[in-house]
C-alpha cells in the first residue's frame, strides 16, 4: 500500500509504529516522533530500529502513544 492503513489505524490505538520509508509512509510517519521508520530493504536497519524500540523507557512509551493519538484524532477524523 502507498498509504498503509496499519499505520492510521496504530496512531489511533495510540501504538508505536515501526515500518519503513517506502511509500507514502514517510509522509504518515514522522520518525521519531510518531514512530519510527527504517530503510527499506534494509534488515540490519530495521534490527537497528527494533532494538532502539525496545530500549525506549516506559516514559517515552507513553509519550509516543499520546502523540499518536492526539495526531490521529485530529488527522484521521472523519468529516
Amino acid at each position: 500500500e502507498t498509504l498503509p492503513m496499519s499505520i492510521s489505524q496504530a496512531a489511533i490505538v495510540g501504538n508505536l509504529p515501526v515500518a519503513s520509508n517506502a511509500g507514502g509512509i514517510p509522509d504518515m510517519l514522522n520518525s521519531g516522533i510518531q514512530g519510527v521508520m527504517f530503510t527499506a530493504g534494509d534488515p540490519a536497519d530495521c534490527a537497528r530500529r527494533l532494538v532502539e524500540v525496545m530500549r525506549l523507557s516506559p516514559a517515552d512509551v507513553a509519550d509516543v502513544r499520546r502523540r499518536n493519538r492526539v495526531h490521529a484524532e485530529g488527522a484521521y477524523r472523519g468529516s
